[in-house]
């Protein structure tokens, strides 16, 4: 997993900041902290829950940037 996460790093950060979370626990606070997001990138399959609940927790805090 880490070294995916590194790998798309690499890719991602070279069009601006990146901020990168394992965990689902980990990526929620970034949700609800009121930052401006341009785009975000889930893996599905994260060890304490699922991308999925990620995608939902965004499209709930960020209703206007919903295609």
């Amino acid at each position: 997993m880490r070294l995916v996460q590194r790998a798309l790093g690499r890719v991602v950060c070279r069009y601006g900041e990146m901020v990168t979370a394992s965990a689902l626990r980990e990526a929620l606070p970034f949700l609800s902290d009121g930052s401006a997001w341009s785009a975000f990138l889930f893996d599905v399959q994260l060890p304490d829950g699922s991308g999925l609940d990620l995608l939902a927790k965004a499209r709930a805090t960020y209703p206007s940037r919903r295609p």
